[in-house]
């Protein structure tokens, strides 16, 4: 986790890199929503829960978003692909200088870490929109968010950077 956050705050100059894993104790947020919340919604209650502001003051989180997140499910299957792009597109004014085989195997290897082989167990949500005021809203900005319902855990990875 520290060479995938070392390598991305690296290249993005002006913004960088938010990991956190966040264990969950009320199992009930893992549950997809209710009939009666939308997924926006979902994602909204869990973003502005009070572990998430205040374990990431930096984020500058309000009880409110400063946009609609429009959370997108992934595959974890493919994370590790969409980890290796941003590694190895790199930033505004900088760039990632290994190769783009290298940006895949640290991107497979923080992945391993996070989840390992147990690819069902997590569901994987992305985003472009800067859906706080830590983001710049410009095309740097990603924010991925993995539920592993097994662990109970939940893992936020946000990254942005400006020109």
């Amino acid at each position: 986790v520290d060479r995938v956050k070392e390598t991305i705050s690296s290249t993005h100059l002006n913004g960088g890199m938010i990991i956190e894993c966040f264990q969950i104790n009320n199992p009930e947020l893992l549950n997809y929503p209710t009939m009666n919340e939308t997924f926006e919604r979902y994602f909204t209650r869990i973003l502005t829960s009070d572990d998430i502001r205040i374990s990431i003051p930096e984020l500058k989180i309000g009880k409110q978003l400063d946009c609609e997140t429009d959370f997108k499910f992934i595959s974890s299957f493919t994370l590790d692909g969409a980890i290796a792009s941003v590694i190895y597109n790199g930033g505004a004014y900088k760039g990632f200088y290994g190769t783009p085989r290298e940006a895949k195997n640290l991107a497979q290897e923080f992945c391993d870490f996070i989840f390992g082989d147990r690819f069902l167990d997590v569901q994987v949500y992305q985003t472009n929109n800067p859906w706080c005021s830590w983001f710049f809203d410009v095309a740097w900005d990603d924010t991925w968010l993995i539920l592993d319902t097994k662990l109970k855990k939940i893992w936020l990875i946000c990254i942005t950077d400006t020109d």
